[in-house]
């Protein structure tokens, strides 16, 4: 089992690695014709040229409009001519148009490594310049997500964080049992409910990718092309990897429980859960902006001990909640209390390096976005820290008592602030951080 884990998980890293380093979201650097420039006839076509290559079988589209709002080129992926499906450069042939003014140039482009979106107008004159056209402002809305499509991808997102918290968290509490001397926990929540949830949010995930990524109707979820762009994706290939972990652990699950709880030697419980929690959340952070720019490296492995951390802690307080039922078992409580402990300086640890990476100057936490998200995440964490010292505290005060309402009441509220936290992180995964926004 812990083999077939193992093999599993570098082969996903092989996959990762053999493709080199990310570059941030595909940027565009020039165009031809040049942006702002003004020519005395009507170009045969229109070129743009990109940092990165760009996937032309999945939400790469390029309109271009005329004066008079006519669209006088537009393409999507599978027409642009860019040989094996990627390409750095797009040309676009254009209608001619004998009205004179300002051209727009509407692209919206995916990136071939990380399957990042991004998108821009490229305005540009013959003869003279004029006001721009509604139908500009029209082409740039119709390849935005679906809103309804973009609500789903991000609940798939949280649901799929939530529910690995579930499973590392059994598997940590089982543990934790384990190396305290005390049997199974009674009352422990459960990692299949995790499985089953995960399971699906990876499912829905893969489904509403090709449709959240091209601008597409929830409808298209099913569509054979977006399906078939999808899996040529960085992000298709993390989800597929995950599909096949929770494959395995479906087959082995029971087997792996019972061997947490019965094995001989502490090292294989540990290793095996260790390998299953990194091995999920792998998937996690070879989509992330981790794999960007230089030190992707370093920067895949801090963001996986990241999402490790987190798992750890929500799901290891989620399990010990359902223990603090009946006659709770304080000793297991105080254990992993440490565990916590633990897991908090680690997530903290790789979160500060995350954010020195993206963020790179304390402007940008003001200034940005994603640097005023990060700042609402660090806020609820210290919150939550401060939640958790209290927990900590009635943990060993109550010890004795066996009076648990307050500690249950403090580990209620820990782990309701670390969703919240969730909520914030699935936010910025889909925000351009400041380094690649630039």
């Amino acid at each position: 089992m812990l083999n077939a884990f193992s093999a599993l998980v570098l082969a996903l890293l092989a996959v990762i690695y053999a493709a080199g380093p990310a570059h941030a979201h595909a940027d565009l650097v020039r165009s031809d014709p040049t942006a702002g420039s003004i020519v005395r006839r009507e170009p045969n076509q229109v070129t743009l040229y990109f940092s990165e290559k760009v996937t032309t079988r999945l939400g790469t589209t390029v309109r271009v409009v005329g004066p008079d709002g006519r669209e006088l080129a537009g393409t999507h992926g599978s027409s642009i001519p860019a040989g094996a499906g990627t390409a750095d450069a797009l040309a676009v042939p254009l209608l001619q148009d004998p009205a004179q003014g300002t051209f727009a140039i509407v692209w919206h482009v995916v990136a071939a490594d990380d399957g990042h979106a991004t998108e821009g107008v490229v305005m540009f004159s013959v003869g003279r310049p004029s006001p721009v056209s509604a139908g500009a402002n029209a082409a740039r809305v119709a390849d935005r997500p679906d809103r309804v499509v973009g609500v789903i991808q991000d609940a798939a997102v949280w649901l799929a964080f939530l529910s690995y918290a579930l499973i590392v968290g059994d598997l940590t509490l089982r543990v934790v049992a384990r190396f305290a001397g005390r049997p199974p926990p009674r009352g422990a929540i459960p990692g299949a409910p995790g499985w089953l949830i995960l399971a699906a949010a990876t499912l829905t995930q893969y489904l509403v990718y090709g449709p959240y990524i091209s601008g597409g109707s929830l409808r298209q979820g099913f569509s054979r092309s977006l399906i078939s762009g999808t899996l040529g994706t960085r992000t298709g290939h993390a989800l597929g990897f995950r599909i096949v972990l929770l494959v395995l652990l479906a087959i082995s699950g029971d087997w792996l429980l019972s061997w947490i709880s019965s094995a001989r030697s502490r090292i294989g419980p540990t290793a095996l859960t260790a390998v299953v929690a990194v091995g999920l959340a792998v998937t996690w952070s070879a989509t992330s902006h981790a794999a960007n720019g230089s030190s992707s490296t370093v920067a895949l492995a801090a963001t996986t001990l990241h999402v490790v951390a987190m798992g750890v802690w929500l799901g290891g307080l989620i399990s010990l909640l359902g223990t603090l039922r009946g006659e709770p078992d304080a000793s297991l409580a105080r254990a992993f209390s440490n565990v916590a402990l633990a897991a908090v300086a680690l997530l903290a640890a790789t979160g500060v390096y995350q954010a020195w990476r993206e963020i790179g100057d304390f402007d940008a936490l003001a200034s940005t976005g994603y640097g005023r998200l990060l700042l609402a995440k660090v806020s609820t964490l210290a919150v939550i820290l401060l939640v958790a010292a209290k927990s900590r505290t009635a943990a060993r005060r109550e010890a004795e008592s066996h009076d648990v309402r307050a500690l249950r009441r403090s580990v209620i509220l820990e782990a309701v602030g670390i969703a919240v936290l969730l909520l914030l992180t699935t936010v910025l995964i889909g925000t351009a951080p400041p380094h690649a926004a630039a």
